[in-house]
């Protein structure tokens, strides 16, 4: 049996477990994403030196090669996003996407989209252009990380970090398991 716990590390809630496995003592799941890299403690909480557990902590989420397709669905704005993951010797070597907006015609959010939202005034136009400008960069630190939780938001483009992390969970979930859609 592997000791351990994969969890986002909800450190108050296992500090009332010492010596043992927080869902085996309380029966909580510990929060994650199952489709993003989790940490794996590689010792057992064991005795009161809580700390021990999370001497050696690793990332070891196996990818399947493959090109991997998705979609999110709509929110309630009506925004939806498609992906495509590229899975090469276990690593994310390529992967884009495209936000499009179901509420216009699936007009895509690109570097022209701002214009969609000149009817609504300047600081809606300008938001879609920092969130656009903002967004470029995240594929490329994805590769160059190959953790999802390394990536992060560029200041004006929260929103879009928010988009690009949901549909790279649900493509890496398809790779963890080498289901190609």
């Amino acid at each position: 049996m592997k000791k351990g716990i994969t969890c986002a590390l909800v450190i108050s809630s296992m500090l009332a477990i010492p010596g043992g496995n927080l869902q085996k003592e309380t029966g909580i799941v510990p929060i994650s994403y199952d489709n993003v890299p989790a940490l794996e403690v590689k010792q057992s909480l064991a005795g009161s030196d809580l700390l021990a557990g999370f001497q050696q902590l690793s990332t070891k989420t196996k990818y399947k090669d493959g090109v991997y397709k998705v979609e999110t669905p709509q929110d309630y704005e009506k925004y939806y996003t498609k992906a495509k993951l590229t899975i090469k010797k276990g690593k994310i070597t390529a992967f884009s996407w495209t936000i499009y907006d179901a509420g216009h015609d699936d007009e895509a959010f690109d570097k022209d989209y701002y214009k969609v939202m000149e009817p609504y005034g300047e600081e809606y136009s300008q938001q879609a252009k920092d969130d656009w400008s903002g967004s470029r960069g995240y594929s490329k630190e994805l590769i160059k990380t190959q953790n999802i939780n390394k990536v992060d938001a560029v200041t004006g483009a929260t929103w879009t970090c928010n988009k690009f992390k949901e549909v790279v969970s649900m493509a890496l979930k398809l790779a963890k398991k080498g289901n190609k859609k």
